[in-house]
């Protein structure tokens, strides 16, 4: 999934020393991708999929699938939050 922001490298890379040791400095700026959607409505939109998919008879299979794939990305981001906690 896209992050919401990263950091964009906007000029080239260089040297310096610092307290006698040599470092690289990368000049970084923060961009912010607001057209990216976010967890909940992620889960939202796999959900409506889900949902219009189980409503076709000849579909039930695939439903089944996409129900425990979708179970899965649910599970996995509720113990990220409490990991991060």
């Amino acid at each position: 999934m896209p992050p919401l922001s990263n950091l964009e490298v906007i000029g080239a890379p260089y040297l310096t020393r610092l307290d006698g040791k040599i470092i690289l400095i990368v000049p970084l700026r923060v961009n912010v991708n607001i057209k990216s959607k976010t967890m909940g409505e992620l889960i939202s939109t796999r959900k409506d999929v889900l949902l219009s998919v189980n409503s076709h008879p000849k579909s039930a299979n695939f439903a089944n699938l996409f129900k425990t794939r979708l179970g899965k990305v649910v599970s996995s981001t509720s113990s990220r939050r409490r990991a991060a906690v």
